[in-house]
């Protein structure tokens, strides 16, 4: 998937700071709405992972 607009990097150095919560990660971007689809991106590639009692970190 093309990140044109950087999203991958701004999710994976939000995720380093600590764990987050989905709906938290994706809000603390710059694009939320776009983030969402570049979260599954990563997590379908293996790039986060996701505890499924919450919280989403990177790998």
């Amino acid at each position: 998937m093309s990140d044109r607009l950087g999203l991958q990097g701004e999710l994976l150095e939000l995720v380093r700071e600590r764990p987050q919560r989905f709906g938290e990660l994706t809000e603390a971007t710059s694009l939320p709405a776009v983030a969402r689809t570049h979260v599954v991106h990563l997590l379908r590639h293996r790039r986060l992972a996701m505890d499924l009692t919450g919280f989403v970190g990177a790998r």
